[in-house]
């Protein structure tokens, strides 16, 4: 699967790029700063506290699923996860090419096999008809 990741530098995040990978994944890490990830990834770089349509378009370009592991690592990023993730929504309602993203947010932090990563991505895609 195509997996596009926010917050991938994170602890979270971290582990949603890593175990993605390990499975043989396709994946975008979307961060805010490039540093070192914890698996070969495509990177777009992306401050969600400012965020910029076009860039979070083009890394949900193509998507099977899209997976947040936004939050806080201080008082003045409190807010982020949810500014951040209501970009991240725009920039998946905007881009609508045949391609349908489905969105898993939030703390996914446990590694999820193919399959239940496609019911769950499944699940979200219904819930927009």
């Amino acid at each position: 699967m195509k997996l596009t990741i926010f917050g991938a530098t994170g602890g979270i995040g971290g582990q949603l790029v890593a175990q993605a990978a390990a499975a043989g994944h396709d994946v975008t890490a979307v961060v805010r700063s490039q540093r070192q990830l914890p698996a070969p990834a495509r990177v777009v770089v992306a401050d969600l506290a400012a965020p910029d349509p076009a860039v979070l378009e083009s890394a949900v370009r193509g998507a099977d699923a899209v997976l947040s592991g936004l939050g806080a690592r201080s008082a003045p990023d409190v807010g982020v996860a949810s500014r951040g993730t209501r970009a991240i929504v725009e920039a998946m309602q905007a881009f609508k090419s045949g391609q349908r993203s489905s969105t898993v947010m939030d703390r996914l932090a446990k590694g999820f096999s193919d399959d239940e990563i496609k019911a769950i991505a499944a699940w979200y895609g219904a819930q927009k008809d």
